[in-house]
């Protein structure tokens, strides 16, 4: 009899600190990492985190919106021939006899498009830096560095014996 009442209450012990490490590991994960311009996390839109994160006057916003218009714009072009490029490489590693020529001149392409962009990124964020306070120019600054990380490739070294051969033809899931 003894022994099922320790065997209980060290059951309702385990049951309660399992229950409590589960809130804290949920409220760990909420509270972790909450900034405003994720847009996994971000309520509102892009106005409203101008005007509430980097506080911005409405004559910086305005600015600041009309600097974006014009950087989506002129990317637009340079973001479809970047994927034209890309397409073009892709397909000729499934050709029969790949054009190492062709090869070349598309990687040398993809290399002046990612340059433009780089150079196009730069001068949008020199721009929207302009208009901001010190202050502003720190919060912007975050931004700006999560934006590259999010952007930028993964850095990870392959481990190819983690590697998987691909599916035998027809086989793919």
């Amino acid at each position: 009899m003894l022994d099922i009442i320790k065997q209980r209450r060290w059951m309702i012990l385990t049951i309660v600190l399992l229950i409590l490490l589960n809130i804290g590991l949920i409220t760990a994960m909420v509270l972790r990492d909450k900034r405003p311009w994720d847009h996994n996390r971000r309520k509102g839109s892009f106005e409203s985190f101008l005007q509430n994160e980097l506080m911005l006057t409405p004559t910086q916003i305005d600015s600041f919106k009309a600097i974006r218009s014009r950087h989506f714009k002129a990317g637009g072009p340079t973001m479809r021939a970047l994927r034209a490029s890309m397409d073009l490489l892709v397909a000729e590693a499934f050709s029969p006899t790949p054009d190492t020529v062709k090869i070349q001149a598309l990687t040398n392409q993809l290399g002046i498009l990612h340059e433009k962009l780089d150079l196009s990124f730069y001068n949008h964020f020199a721009a929207l830096s302009a208009l901001c306070t010190p202050e502003q120019r720190d919060q912007l600054k975050l931004f700006a560095r999560d934006l590259t990380r999010k952007m930028s490739p993964s850095r990870k070294p392959h481990n190819n014996s983690e590697m998987t051969p691909p599916p035998p033809p027809g086989k793919i899931p």
